[in-house]
Formats: structure tokens, sequence, C-alpha cells
């Protein structure tokens, strides 16, 4: 932006001189022989007009540079508000129903408390693939379904039963949320699904077991191949006030037939969106999840300062930070970049439940949104998918 006029004294206290002096210098050079030089017409032209054409062009200056100047402030004015109102059409949130998650069969384990407490740790334990063998990994057991080691057909039984048990589990959890939902709603799922099953069959298996527990509910069922948060994004463009995501994450490993890689582990994840209105109507809790913001990793600051002011969240007033993806070497660097308080608790999920792959995102999504739940206090998310990060709040609207 310009800044306001400020005439150089020097420089038109030496135009002045220069103009009185080709106006002398015109004036005596033109006067005509015998024509008196102490007229008052002489000095006009000598001196006056000198004066008047310096007058001009030093009131044409400042004219023009309060012009301009004037006219920058009102563009920066206009394009303040614009700016303004784009945050704060980006600041809309959608609306959180439910959620729940299952790393282990394990109730107390799987606890966001237990995880809280640190209880939660990817620690060595026997391989089920390979009993003598110890494996620093996590996958779930069935209750009340032990499995053995076998080959791929095997295997491929464990996914049916664990997915089957998963999804059923994952359901109830949101059984209450989806009882409360409005009949003319359409619910939209989004299935993720890394394993041996084919997507399409579970997808399926899906919508018959909703059909049957939510009958009234009109349900569309999607198997989808990239299961990025950043999903959430376009949710939020598309304002559609009728429509709920369900979004199901589920990754699953070879445990009984292959040697687990360090870190590697199961999960079952499902988050519950919504347009907040219409969840005003079903009388739904004011948990939030705002718009994610993405930017390269070495951009970390300006990705969560964007996430913040769209989530509308003070850097002082938060509890945690939920990270995936990120490696632990980074982690250090990460926390002096993002310039947070030194007392913010960095919770990453690969060194409590393991690398759940993508559905690690949901997952990190998921257990941010259940601890704001039970704090009250806003939670960041912080995702990397290699140099990409994405950083989005959660928190409870008051």
């Amino acid at each position: 932006m310009p800044s306001p006029p400020r005439p150089s004294a020097l420089l038109w206290i030496a135009l002045l001189c220069l103009a009185l002096c080709i106006g002398a210098t015109t004036t005596v050079l033109s006067w005509t022989d015998g024509s008196p030089t102490t007229s008052a017409w002489f000095w006009l032209c000598a001196v006056g007009y000198p004066i008047l054409g310096w007058s001009f062009l030093l009131a044409a200056s400042l004219a023009h540079g309060h012009t301009a100047h004037q006219s920058a402030l009102a563009q920066n004015q206009v394009s303040e508000k614009a700016e303004q109102a784009c945050h704060t059409a980006a600041s809309r949130p959608l609306a959180i129903y439910g959620y729940g998650w299952h790393f282990s069969s394990d109730k107390e384990q799987n606890s966001l408390q237990s995880l809280l407490d640190g209880k939660v740790q990817s620690e060595l334990r026997p391989s089920a693939a390979f009993p003598d063998k110890d494996v620093h990994a996590r996958w779930i057991d069935v209750p009340g379904e032990p499995f053995y080691p076998g080959n791929e057909l095997g295997e491929h039984t464990r996914h049916l039963a664990v997915c089957d048990w998963l999804i059923e589990s994952l359901l109830n959890d949101l059984s209450e949320s989806l009882s409360r939902m409005p009949t003319h709603a359409l619910l939209h799922v989004h299935l993720y699904l890394q394993s041996r099953l084919k997507p399409g069959p579970v997808a399926e298996q899906l919508r018959r077991t909703l059909k049957v527990r939510h009958a009234s509910l009109n349900t569309r069922v999607d198997p989808e191949k990239t299961p990025s948060i950043f999903a959430t994004d376009a949710w939020l463009d598309q304002e559609d006030e009728k429509t709920v995501h369900l979004v199901i994450a589920i990754q699953l490993r070879d445990a009984i037939s292959k040697l687990l890689d360090d870190g590697h582990a199961e999960v079952g994840t499902a988050l519950l969106f919504g347009d907040p209105k219409l969840f005003k109507e079903a009388n739904a809790s004011a948990l939030c999840l705002h718009r994610p913001a993405r930017g390269e990793v070495n951009d970390l600051a300006n990705v969560v300062g964007l996430a913040s002011r769209w989530g509308e969240a003070d850097a002082k007033s938060l509890n945690s930070v939920w990270v995936h993806g990120l490696p632990a070497d980074d982690l250090g660097e990460a926390r002096r970049a993002a310039n947070l308080d030194e007392r913010i608790s960095w919770r990453r999920i690969e060194a409590s439940v393991g690398d759940c792959s993508d559905a690690g995102e949901w997952l990190a999504a998921a257990l941010a949104v259940a601890n704001a739940d039970s704090t009250s206090n806003p939670q960041l998310v912080l995702c990397a998918q290699g140099n990409e990060l994405i950083a989005l709040i959660c928190k409870r609207e008051t």
C-alpha cells in the first residue's frame, strides 16, 4: 500500500529555484527593448508565473499521492471484508453426531481414559502366526472366536470374523445416535476397508445390517478408495443439510499368516457427521469438527494457524494435539514450529495404538472428538501424508 505523500523539501525548493531561473531568463530574453522592467507585468512574467506553475505541480503531486493512498485504503478494506467473509464461511463446522473406535476387544484397553493414562502402548507380544517369535504389533482378537496360525485362506476367514465384529461393535456405539436421526435425512456411509476382503460385499452386508437395525433410515453405502480426512472439506463445501455422513474406516493385518512388521496395528473407527442445523432438530450434542487446513509439513505453523482460525480456537485453550503419520524424529521440530503452549499434550497414535495406516487419521479424529466431549476443551488433529500436512480443530460449541 502506498504511504501518505511526504514531499521532499530539498527537491521542491530546488524545483522552485529552477522554475524561477527559467522564468526570469525567459522573460529577460523575450522582453522587448524599451519596455520598462519595473512594471508589474515584467515581475509577473519573471516571478509570478514560475511560482504559480511550481505551486500547481506541488498541488497536483500531493493530490495524486493522497488519491492513491485513499484508493489503496479503500481496496484494502474491501479485501479485508471479503477475506473475513471467506474465513467466516470457512469456519462453519460439521456437527458430530456420534463416534466410536475399536483397536482392542478389551473394553478397558480400548477406552479413551486408558490411552490418556498411558496404559495403551505398542508393546512386544508373541506373534499369532509364529508363537515362538515376538512382534512389536497389535491385532484384534474376536471374543469367543480364537484363531490359530494358518495360511491365506485362514487369514481370509479371520478377516471376515474381525470385520463383522468391528461393524457390529461400531454400529452399537452409534446406535443411539442413528436412532435419533431425522427420517427425512440421507445416511451416506463411506466405507474405507483395507483387508483381504473385497469392499463391495462388505458394503452390501453393511447396508443390509443398517436396514435391519434402522429400517426408517434412507441409507446409501459406498466403498471408498482414498480415506483422507480432508474429505470433510468437500462435505462442508456441499452445504447439504439433508445428508449425514457416516465414515467407517477399518484396517486389518495378516496377523495369523505372516510376521507383522514393527508397529503395525488393526483398528476400526467410525464418525457420524452432519449439518449443524439438521442435528439441532434432532437435539444432538454440540460437538463440532471444523474445516481442515492443508499444506506442506515444513509450513506447519501456517497450517496450524489457519486451522485454529477456522476452528475459532485460541492456541492457549487447546487441550491436546492428536498426531498421525508424523515420524517420531520430527515430533520435536513440529512442536517448536507449531508454537503452542508447552503444557499441551502431544499424543502420537503410532506410539500408543500403533500404525493403523490410513485409518489412523480417522482414529485420531475420533479420539480428539471423544476428548473434546469429555473435557470441553478444543482438540487439534495433525495428520501427515508424505510431505502433506492436514490440521483441523474438534471442539464442543458453547
